[in-house]
C-alpha cells in the first residue's frame, strides 16, 4: 500500500543513518513509533528521544521592525516564530533541558511582547527551575502589559492567584 511504501523508504533514511524532517502537516500514520522532535519549523524523526540542543538566538529586532519594508515572504514566516520557539522550549524542558528549555520559552515569550498564553509555559518552568525571582518578574511584566484582560484573568486562575 501506499502508507507502507512511504513509511519504508523513511525507515530506511533512518536507519541509514539520514536526517528525516516532518512538518505538522505529516499524518500520524507515518512513522508510528517514532518521535518527532521539534528543530526550527519542522520536526525531526528519531527512534529514541535522544536531544540535539540547538544553540539559536532567534533574530527577534528584524520581526518587530515596522521601519523595513514590508515583504509578504517574511510576514508569513515570522508568525510561526513564536510556535515554534515555544515548541521547541517545550520539549527540552520535556527532555530534562531546562536551561535550553527555559531560554526558547523566554524567546517565545518576548517574540509576542509577552502574551499571557505564550508566557505561562515560561513561567511554569521557571518555577520548576527554582527561578522563581525570574518568574515574578515575568508576571510582573505580563500583568503590566494585559491586566484586565480575559488572557490574563485566566493566566491567574491557573496560576491560582
Amino acid at each position: 500500500s501506499f502508507r507502507q511504501m512511504i513509511n519504508s523508504i523513511l525507515v530506511s533514511s533512518i536507519s541509514s543513518n539520514r536526517t528525516v524532517f516532518v512538518s505538522d502537516a505529516i499524518p500520524d500514520w507515518v512513522l508510528p513509533g517514532y518521535h518527532r522532535l521539534p528543530e526550527f519549523l519542522l520536526y525531526r524523526v528519531s527512534k529514541d528521544k535522544s536531544v540535539r540542543i540547538l544553540p539559536f538566538r532567534p533574530e527577534l529586532s528584524y520581526a518587530r521592525d515596522s521601519s523595513l519594508p514590508g515583504d509578504r515572504r517574511i510576514n508569513w514566516f515570522m508568525r510561526f516564530y513564536p510556535d515554534m520557539l515555544s515548541r521547541m522550549g517545550l520539549s527540552y524542558c520535556s527532555l530534562g533541558q531546562l536551561r535550553w528549555g527555559v531560554r526558547y520559552l523566554w524567546w517565545s515569550a518576548d517574540f509576542v511582547n509577552y502574551r499571557p498564553e505564550y508566557s505561562e509555559p515560561l513561567l511554569f518552568y521557571l518555577a520548576t527551575a527554582g527561578r522563581d525571582d525570574e518568574a515574578s518578574m515575568v508576571l510582573e511584566r505580563v500583568d503590566s502589559l494585559y491586566h484586565g484582560t480575559p488572557a490574563m484573568e485566566k493566566l491567574l486562575r491557573k496560576l491560582g492567584r
